[in-house]
């Protein structure tokens, strides 16, 4: 949890801020992006898409590799973000939360409303989402990690 807070509130141009709490760092095995050992489960995404949003630029990217420890791997060989329990951090309000329980899998509760017949959702690579707020932006490529809790 510290490390995950300095490397939010201090700047990268002041500090090497990884060096600073001896957090270790590989190359992506997927993309041209920084890994650190020390995140439970990162996602390697290539960014596909920058809008400029205010006082940042959004980024969509593509997930392309997932790595994750062993201890956060489930009984389904998937990362299980229970185990992982990631930090989550409200912008608005410049507060950190932890995960809560699980209360079911996406379509379980708006599947009905719907006309076309329903298809699992959860293959992950190849989809596209959102990565906000990065810190360090990559000309090619971005990482994403879900910071533990």
């Amino acid at each position: 949890m510290k490390g995950a807070d300095y490397l939010g509130i201090e700047s990268g141009y002041n500090t090497d801020k990884l060096a600073d709490i001896r957090f270790t760092v590989n190359k992506g095995e997927r993309a041209d992006v920084p890994v650190i050992d020390q995140i439970k489960v990162t996602l390697e995404c290539r960014v596909i898409e920058k809008t400029d949003v205010g006082s940042h630029t959004q980024l969509f990217g593509e997930i392309l590799c997932i790595h994750a420890d062993e201890d956060v791997i489930g009984e389904d060989g998937r990362p299980d973000m229970k185990l992982a329990d990631p930090l989550m951090y409200d912008d608005y309000n410049l507060t950190y939360y932890s995960l809560g329980e699980r209360i079911g899998r996406i379509g379980e509760f708006g599947k009905s409303l719907r006309k076309k017949r329903w298809s699992d959702p959860c293959k992950v690579l190849g989809h596209v989402l959102p990565i906000s707020s990065v810190i360090r932006e990559y000309e090619l490529d971005a990482v994403l990690p879900l910071l533990p809790g």
